[in-house]
Protein backbone atom coordinates (compact mmCIF):
# COMPACT_ATOMS: atom_id res chain seq x y z
CA UNK A 1 0.00 0.00 0.00
CA UNK A 2 1.21 3.54 -0.83
CA UNK A 3 2.77 5.41 2.24
CA UNK A 4 0.26 8.23 1.75
CA UNK A 5 -2.70 5.98 1.72
CA UNK A 6 -1.34 4.46 5.13
CA UNK A 7 -0.66 7.23 6.67
CA UNK A 8 -4.36 8.91 5.90
CA UNK A 9 -5.93 5.92 7.48
CA UNK A 10 -3.82 6.05 10.41
CA UNK A 11 -5.18 9.48 10.62
CA UNK A 12 -8.96 8.98 10.32
CA UNK A 13 -8.84 6.45 12.76
CA UNK A 14 -7.19 8.32 15.17
CA UNK A 15 -10.15 10.64 15.01
CA UNK A 16 -12.21 7.96 16.38
CA UNK A 17 -10.67 5.82 19.00
CA UNK A 18 -8.46 8.57 20.34
CA UNK A 19 -9.44 8.54 24.16
CA UNK A 20 -10.11 11.05 25.85
CA UNK A 21 -9.15 12.12 29.38
CA UNK A 22 -12.61 13.67 30.70
CA UNK A 23 -15.68 15.24 29.42
CA UNK A 24 -14.32 18.83 29.02
CA UNK A 25 -12.31 17.02 25.61
CA UNK A 26 -15.29 15.89 24.14
CA UNK A 27 -16.07 17.11 20.26
CA UNK A 28 -19.26 19.52 20.06
CA UNK A 29 -21.89 17.63 18.09
CA UNK A 30 -20.72 19.69 14.74
CA UNK A 31 -17.40 19.02 15.38
CA UNK A 32 -18.07 15.34 15.30
CA UNK A 33 -20.59 15.90 11.79
CA UNK A 34 -17.99 17.69 10.27
CA UNK A 35 -15.12 14.32 11.33
CA UNK A 36 -17.92 11.78 9.79
CA UNK A 37 -17.82 13.73 7.03
CA UNK A 38 -14.21 14.44 5.98
CA UNK A 39 -13.93 10.46 6.70
CA UNK A 40 -16.31 9.65 4.13
CA UNK A 41 -14.34 12.33 1.85
CA UNK A 42 -11.68 10.21 2.55
CA UNK A 43 -12.93 7.25 1.73
CA UNK A 44 -14.24 8.05 -1.51
CA UNK A 45 -10.91 9.12 -2.25
CA UNK A 46 -8.89 6.07 -0.98
CA UNK A 47 -11.43 3.57 -2.96
CA UNK A 48 -10.63 5.18 -6.18
CA UNK A 49 -6.91 5.10 -5.86
CA UNK A 50 -7.12 1.79 -4.98
CA UNK A 51 -9.53 0.23 -7.26
CA UNK A 52 -7.13 2.17 -10.01
CA UNK A 53 -3.90 0.34 -8.35
CA UNK A 54 -2.78 -2.76 -10.57
CA UNK A 55 -3.48 -5.16 -8.39
CA UNK A 56 -7.26 -3.96 -7.92
CA UNK A 57 -8.50 -3.28 -11.49
CA UNK A 58 -10.48 -6.51 -11.87
CA UNK A 59 -12.20 -8.84 -10.05
CA UNK A 60 -12.75 -12.07 -12.04
CA UNK A 61 -15.39 -15.21 -10.99
CA UNK A 62 -15.35 -18.46 -12.95
CA UNK A 63 -18.37 -19.66 -15.30
CA UNK A 64 -18.60 -23.05 -17.37
CA UNK A 65 -17.60 -21.25 -20.54
CA UNK A 66 -16.46 -18.04 -19.68
CA UNK A 67 -15.10 -15.75 -17.08
CA UNK A 68 -16.05 -12.22 -16.43
CA UNK A 69 -14.17 -9.32 -15.42
CA UNK A 70 -15.47 -6.70 -14.22
CA UNK A 71 -13.22 -3.41 -14.94
CA UNK A 72 -14.73 -1.21 -12.07
CA UNK A 73 -17.08 -1.86 -9.47
CA UNK A 74 -19.74 0.88 -9.75
CA UNK A 75 -19.43 1.24 -13.41
CA UNK A 76 -21.44 -1.38 -14.79
CA UNK A 77 -19.22 -1.86 -17.55
CA UNK A 78 -17.86 -5.54 -17.89
CA UNK A 79 -15.72 -7.51 -19.60
CA UNK A 80 -16.24 -11.89 -20.07
CA UNK A 81 -13.90 -13.59 -21.98
CA UNK A 82 -14.83 -17.16 -23.69
CA UNK A 83 -12.54 -19.86 -24.97
CA UNK A 84 -12.49 -22.95 -26.42
CA UNK A 85 -10.15 -25.17 -28.26
CA UNK A 86 -10.69 -28.04 -30.47
CA UNK A 87 -8.28 -31.02 -31.02
CA UNK A 88 -9.11 -33.68 -33.69
CA UNK A 89 -7.37 -36.63 -35.49
CA UNK A 90 -9.05 -38.54 -37.96
CA UNK A 91 -8.83 -41.56 -40.44
CA UNK A 92 -10.56 -42.30 -43.42
CA UNK A 93 -10.76 -41.96 -47.46
CA UNK A 94 -12.50 -38.63 -47.11
CA UNK A 95 -9.03 -37.15 -45.86
CA UNK A 96 -7.01 -38.58 -49.19
CA UNK A 97 -4.16 -40.93 -50.13
CA UNK A 98 -2.10 -37.59 -50.72
CA UNK A 99 -1.88 -37.04 -46.88
CA UNK A 100 -2.11 -41.02 -45.52
CA UNK A 101 -5.97 -41.05 -45.22
CA UNK A 102 -5.59 -39.22 -41.84
CA UNK A 103 -5.90 -35.57 -40.40
CA UNK A 104 -4.31 -34.17 -37.55
CA UNK A 105 -4.80 -30.53 -35.83
CA UNK A 106 -7.02 -28.14 -34.22
CA UNK A 107 -9.92 -27.31 -36.71
CA UNK A 108 -10.96 -24.75 -34.23
CA UNK A 109 -9.59 -22.45 -31.52
CA UNK A 110 -11.17 -18.82 -30.38
CA UNK A 111 -11.57 -16.39 -28.37
CA UNK A 112 -14.38 -14.15 -27.76
CA UNK A 113 -14.19 -10.87 -26.09
CA UNK A 114 -17.74 -9.70 -24.83
CA UNK A 115 -17.98 -5.96 -23.59
CA UNK A 116 -21.50 -5.00 -21.57
CA UNK A 117 -22.70 -1.81 -20.34
CA UNK A 118 -25.84 -1.83 -19.52
CA UNK A 119 -28.50 -2.59 -22.76
CA UNK A 120 -25.46 -2.32 -25.07
CA UNK A 121 -23.26 -5.55 -25.99
CA UNK A 122 -20.12 -5.82 -27.80
CA UNK A 123 -18.52 -9.31 -29.29
CA UNK A 124 -15.20 -9.38 -30.69
CA UNK A 125 -14.12 -13.11 -31.69
CA UNK A 126 -10.82 -13.64 -33.18
CA UNK A 127 -9.87 -17.55 -34.24
CA UNK A 128 -7.39 -19.93 -36.22
CA UNK A 129 -7.36 -23.27 -37.79
CA UNK A 130 -4.53 -25.43 -37.67
CA UNK A 131 -4.12 -29.10 -39.37
CA UNK A 132 -1.83 -31.39 -41.38
CA UNK A 133 -4.50 -30.74 -44.82
CA UNK A 134 -3.69 -28.67 -47.59
CA UNK A 135 -6.69 -26.36 -46.76
CA UNK A 136 -5.81 -22.71 -47.25
CA UNK A 137 -8.82 -22.49 -44.99
CA UNK A 138 -6.76 -24.42 -42.03
CA UNK A 139 -3.02 -22.81 -42.31
CA UNK A 140 -2.75 -21.32 -38.95
CA UNK A 141 -3.19 -17.72 -39.72
CA UNK A 142 -5.58 -15.67 -36.82
CA UNK A 143 -8.26 -13.93 -38.41
CA UNK A 144 -11.25 -11.99 -36.87
CA UNK A 145 -14.38 -14.55 -37.13
CA UNK A 146 -16.81 -12.11 -35.79
CA UNK A 147 -17.18 -8.13 -34.60
CA UNK A 148 -20.81 -7.17 -33.64
CA UNK A 149 -22.42 -4.88 -31.80
CA UNK A 150 -25.92 -5.60 -30.09
CA UNK A 151 -28.59 -3.20 -28.55
CA UNK A 152 -30.98 -4.87 -26.35
CA UNK A 153 -34.39 -3.95 -25.54
CA UNK A 154 -33.56 -0.81 -28.43
CA UNK A 155 -37.54 1.49 -28.67
CA UNK A 156 -39.14 -1.04 -26.71
CA UNK A 157 -39.01 -4.46 -24.33
CA UNK A 158 -38.30 -7.69 -26.30
CA UNK A 159 -36.72 -5.96 -29.31
CA UNK A 160 -33.21 -7.03 -29.83
CA UNK A 161 -31.11 -5.17 -32.74
CA UNK A 162 -27.78 -6.23 -34.13
CA UNK A 163 -24.90 -4.62 -36.33
CA UNK A 164 -21.61 -6.25 -37.68
CA UNK A 165 -19.99 -9.26 -38.97
CA UNK A 166 -21.74 -11.83 -37.34
CA UNK A 167 -23.37 -15.30 -37.98
CA UNK A 168 -26.84 -14.92 -39.77
CA UNK A 169 -28.11 -17.80 -38.15
CA UNK A 170 -30.68 -18.98 -40.62
CA UNK A 171 -32.41 -22.29 -40.04
CA UNK A 172 -33.69 -24.73 -37.26
CA UNK A 173 -30.13 -25.35 -35.91
CA UNK A 174 -27.32 -22.57 -36.74
CA UNK A 175 -24.90 -23.54 -34.30
CA UNK A 176 -22.60 -21.27 -35.38
CA UNK A 177 -19.42 -23.03 -36.97
CA UNK A 178 -19.48 -26.85 -38.94
CA UNK A 179 -18.92 -29.19 -36.63
CA UNK A 180 -20.45 -27.98 -33.46
CA UNK A 181 -23.11 -30.58 -33.89
CA UNK A 182 -21.57 -33.35 -35.15
CA UNK A 183 -17.69 -33.28 -36.24
CA UNK A 184 -18.11 -33.45 -39.76
CA UNK A 185 -20.61 -31.09 -41.29
CA UNK A 186 -23.42 -32.29 -42.64
CA UNK A 187 -25.22 -31.00 -46.10
CA UNK A 188 -26.44 -27.66 -44.52
CA UNK A 189 -23.12 -26.82 -43.48
CA UNK A 190 -20.98 -27.07 -47.13
CA UNK A 191 -20.74 -31.20 -46.99
CA UNK A 192 -19.90 -32.44 -50.71
CA UNK A 193 -19.32 -29.12 -51.79
CA UNK A 194 -23.30 -28.04 -51.04
CA UNK A 195 -24.17 -24.67 -50.57
CA UNK A 196 -23.68 -24.40 -46.33
CA UNK A 197 -27.32 -23.31 -45.66
CA UNK A 198 -26.74 -23.10 -42.06
CA UNK A 199 -23.11 -21.42 -42.16
CA UNK A 200 -23.94 -18.24 -43.65
CA UNK A 201 -22.31 -15.03 -41.82
CA UNK A 202 -20.60 -11.76 -42.93
CA UNK A 203 -21.31 -7.80 -42.52
CA UNK A 204 -25.31 -7.68 -41.32
CA UNK A 205 -28.09 -5.75 -39.26
CA UNK A 206 -30.35 -8.15 -38.24
CA UNK A 207 -33.21 -7.26 -35.60
CA UNK A 208 -34.77 -9.86 -33.07
CA UNK A 209 -38.55 -9.43 -31.82
CA UNK A 210 -38.89 -11.89 -28.96
CA UNK A 211 -43.11 -11.11 -28.86
CA UNK A 212 -43.86 -13.90 -26.67
CA UNK A 213 -41.38 -15.85 -23.53
CA UNK A 214 -41.22 -18.69 -26.54
CA UNK A 215 -41.80 -17.05 -29.88
CA UNK A 216 -39.27 -14.98 -32.11
CA UNK A 217 -39.17 -12.75 -35.75
CA UNK A 218 -35.77 -12.13 -37.21
CA UNK A 219 -35.50 -10.26 -39.86
CA UNK A 220 -32.01 -9.04 -41.52
CA UNK A 221 -30.20 -7.54 -44.39
CA UNK A 222 -26.41 -8.19 -45.40
CA UNK A 223 -23.75 -7.49 -47.87
CA UNK A 224 -21.69 -9.54 -49.87
CA UNK A 225 -18.30 -8.88 -52.43
CA UNK A 226 -19.63 -8.12 -55.57
CA UNK A 227 -19.83 -11.89 -56.63
CA UNK A 228 -21.13 -14.64 -54.22
CA UNK A 229 -17.86 -17.18 -54.42
CA UNK A 230 -18.84 -20.58 -54.82
CA UNK A 231 -17.07 -23.00 -56.71
CA UNK A 232 -20.14 -24.09 -58.28
CA UNK A 233 -20.86 -20.81 -59.65
CA UNK A 234 -19.41 -18.35 -62.09
CA UNK A 235 -17.45 -16.06 -60.31
CA UNK A 236 -17.12 -13.73 -63.19
CA UNK A 237 -17.62 -10.16 -61.63
CA UNK A 238 -21.16 -9.50 -61.25
CA UNK A 239 -22.48 -6.27 -63.42
CA UNK A 240 -24.19 -4.42 -60.50
CA UNK A 241 -22.74 -5.85 -57.48
CA UNK A 242 -24.37 -6.84 -54.48
CA UNK A 243 -26.67 -4.54 -52.47
CA UNK A 244 -28.60 -5.09 -49.12
CA UNK A 245 -31.50 -4.48 -51.20
CA UNK A 246 -31.09 -8.23 -52.57
CA UNK A 247 -29.25 -10.25 -49.42
CA UNK A 248 -32.02 -10.14 -46.90
CA UNK A 249 -34.46 -13.09 -44.83
CA UNK A 250 -37.04 -13.19 -42.22
CA UNK A 251 -37.44 -16.08 -39.77
CA UNK A 252 -39.53 -17.13 -37.20
CA UNK A 253 -38.98 -19.58 -34.39
CA UNK A 254 -40.76 -20.82 -31.83
CA UNK A 255 -40.24 -23.42 -28.82
CA UNK A 256 -42.18 -24.61 -26.12
CA UNK A 257 -44.87 -25.01 -28.83
CA UNK A 258 -48.60 -26.02 -27.72
CA UNK A 259 -46.96 -26.07 -23.82
CA UNK A 260 -44.90 -29.26 -24.99
CA UNK A 261 -41.56 -29.77 -26.27
CA UNK A 262 -42.14 -29.02 -29.75
CA UNK A 263 -39.88 -26.42 -32.05
CA UNK A 264 -40.03 -24.87 -35.00
CA UNK A 265 -38.91 -22.36 -37.88
CA UNK A 266 -39.89 -21.32 -40.89
CA UNK A 267 -37.54 -19.00 -43.31
CA UNK A 268 -37.34 -16.97 -46.48
CA UNK A 269 -34.32 -15.93 -47.65
CA UNK A 270 -33.05 -13.94 -51.17
CA UNK A 271 -29.38 -13.61 -51.77
CA UNK A 272 -27.59 -12.57 -54.47
CA UNK A 273 -25.79 -14.54 -57.05
CA UNK A 274 -22.91 -12.95 -59.22
CA UNK A 275 -21.32 -13.98 -62.18
CA UNK A 276 -23.81 -14.48 -65.04
CA UNK A 277 -26.79 -15.42 -63.40
CA UNK A 278 -26.51 -11.50 -61.40
CA UNK A 279 -29.27 -11.86 -59.82
CA UNK A 280 -30.57 -12.81 -56.44
CA UNK A 281 -32.40 -16.13 -55.75
CA UNK A 282 -34.70 -17.09 -53.32
CA UNK A 283 -34.21 -19.63 -50.25
CA UNK A 284 -37.12 -21.44 -48.41
CA UNK A 285 -36.81 -23.79 -45.18
CA UNK A 286 -38.95 -25.01 -42.61
CA UNK A 287 -38.46 -26.98 -39.51
CA UNK A 288 -39.73 -29.06 -36.83
CA UNK A 289 -38.67 -30.62 -33.68
CA UNK A 290 -39.38 -32.21 -30.39
CA UNK A 291 -37.79 -32.33 -27.24
CA UNK A 292 -38.59 -34.09 -23.89
CA UNK A 293 -36.23 -35.02 -21.49
CA UNK A 294 -33.29 -36.92 -23.01
CA UNK A 295 -34.26 -36.93 -26.71
CA UNK A 296 -34.23 -34.29 -29.10
CA UNK A 297 -35.42 -35.03 -33.01
CA UNK A 298 -35.59 -32.88 -35.10
CA UNK A 299 -36.55 -32.68 -39.05
CA UNK A 300 -35.93 -29.78 -41.75
CA UNK A 301 -36.98 -29.09 -45.51
CA UNK A 302 -34.93 -26.53 -47.37
CA UNK A 303 -35.64 -25.46 -51.01
CA UNK A 304 -33.06 -23.55 -53.33
CA UNK A 305 -33.00 -22.02 -56.28
CA UNK A 306 -30.96 -24.41 -59.06
CA UNK A 307 -28.06 -21.36 -58.89
CA UNK A 308 -26.51 -22.15 -55.53
CA UNK A 309 -25.60 -25.84 -56.82
CA UNK A 310 -25.26 -25.48 -60.06
CA UNK A 311 -27.86 -27.91 -60.67
CA UNK A 312 -30.15 -28.60 -63.57
CA UNK A 313 -33.07 -28.03 -61.20
CA UNK A 314 -34.05 -26.49 -58.09
CA UNK A 315 -32.48 -28.39 -55.03
CA UNK A 316 -34.26 -29.46 -52.04
CA UNK A 317 -32.26 -30.46 -48.49
CA UNK A 318 -33.83 -32.82 -46.27
CA UNK A 319 -32.22 -33.01 -42.62
CA UNK A 320 -32.84 -35.49 -40.05
CA UNK A 321 -30.92 -35.03 -36.52
CA UNK A 322 -31.40 -36.99 -33.62
CA UNK A 323 -29.47 -36.86 -30.18
CA UNK A 324 -29.93 -39.23 -26.71
CA UNK A 325 -28.58 -38.17 -23.48
CA UNK A 326 -27.43 -41.55 -22.24
CA UNK A 327 -26.61 -40.45 -18.98
CA UNK A 328 -25.20 -37.10 -17.51
CA UNK A 329 -22.26 -37.43 -18.88
CA UNK A 330 -22.73 -39.29 -22.45
CA UNK A 331 -24.90 -38.50 -24.77
CA UNK A 332 -25.10 -40.46 -28.50
CA UNK A 333 -26.55 -38.43 -31.70
CA UNK A 334 -27.45 -39.73 -35.26
CA UNK A 335 -27.92 -37.07 -38.03
CA UNK A 336 -28.98 -37.75 -41.94
CA UNK A 337 -29.01 -35.39 -44.57
CA UNK A 338 -29.93 -34.95 -48.38
CA UNK A 339 -29.46 -33.04 -51.00
CA UNK A 340 -31.89 -34.27 -53.98
CA UNK A 341 -30.41 -33.18 -57.66
CA UNK A 342 -26.90 -33.13 -56.16
CA UNK A 343 -27.55 -36.91 -55.25
CA UNK A 344 -25.77 -36.31 -52.04
CA UNK A 345 -26.73 -38.06 -48.60
CA UNK A 346 -24.75 -38.09 -45.44
CA UNK A 347 -24.74 -40.00 -42.22
CA UNK A 348 -23.32 -38.71 -38.68
CA UNK A 349 -22.73 -41.22 -36.28
CA UNK A 350 -21.41 -40.18 -32.64
CA UNK A 351 -20.99 -39.87 -29.21
CA UNK A 352 -20.40 -36.88 -26.36
CA UNK A 353 -18.73 -38.04 -23.65
CA UNK A 354 -18.81 -34.85 -21.09
CA UNK A 355 -15.69 -35.61 -18.94
CA UNK A 356 -15.76 -32.02 -16.69
CA UNK A 357 -17.40 -28.98 -16.97
CA UNK A 358 -15.11 -27.81 -19.20
CA UNK A 359 -13.67 -30.65 -21.28
CA UNK A 360 -15.59 -32.85 -24.18
CA UNK A 361 -14.35 -36.09 -25.66
CA UNK A 362 -15.92 -37.07 -29.18
CA UNK A 363 -15.86 -40.26 -31.40
CA UNK A 364 -17.72 -39.99 -34.32
CA UNK A 365 -18.03 -42.02 -37.84
CA UNK A 366 -19.24 -40.27 -40.86
CA UNK A 367 -19.78 -41.42 -44.33
CA UNK A 368 -20.98 -39.09 -47.39
CA UNK A 369 -22.63 -41.06 -50.39
CA UNK A 370 -21.50 -38.69 -53.74
CA UNK A 371 -22.10 -40.22 -57.17
CA UNK A 372 -19.15 -42.46 -57.90
CA UNK A 373 -17.47 -42.55 -54.26
CA UNK A 374 -18.06 -42.74 -50.70
CA UNK A 375 -16.35 -41.10 -48.42
CA UNK A 376 -15.68 -42.43 -45.19
CA UNK A 377 -13.90 -41.38 -41.91
CA UNK A 378 -13.53 -42.11 -37.94
CA UNK A 379 -13.06 -38.85 -35.91
CA UNK A 380 -12.03 -38.04 -32.32
CA UNK A 381 -12.28 -34.95 -30.65
CA UNK A 382 -11.06 -33.33 -27.44
CA UNK A 383 -12.88 -29.99 -26.83
CA UNK A 384 -11.81 -27.25 -24.03
CA UNK A 385 -14.09 -24.58 -23.65
CA UNK A 386 -14.34 -21.76 -20.79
Amino acid sequence: MDRKISCSLVVGFAVLISPVSNAENLPSAEEMWQAIQDLQAENKRLRKVLSSSPGNKVQASGHDKNTETQVKEDSGFSFKFGRFIRADAGHGDRYGDGHGDDRLGITKAALAITSEYENITGVFVVGTEITSLDDPNEDGDVDIKDAFIVIKDFGWQGFDVTMGAQPLLIGLKPEGYPGDHSIQGSIEYGAGDAFAFSNQAGPALTADWRYSDTQRIRVGVFDQKDYFNSGSVDVTLAEEGSDISDNYYLQWTGSSLFGSGFYANLVYESRYLGGMINNNEDIWAAGLGWQQGAVDLSLEYVSLDKAFNATLKDESYLIAESSYAVSEKTGIYFDYSAADELDLKTYRLGLNYFYNPHTTFSVEYSEDDLPGEDLESLDLRVSLHY
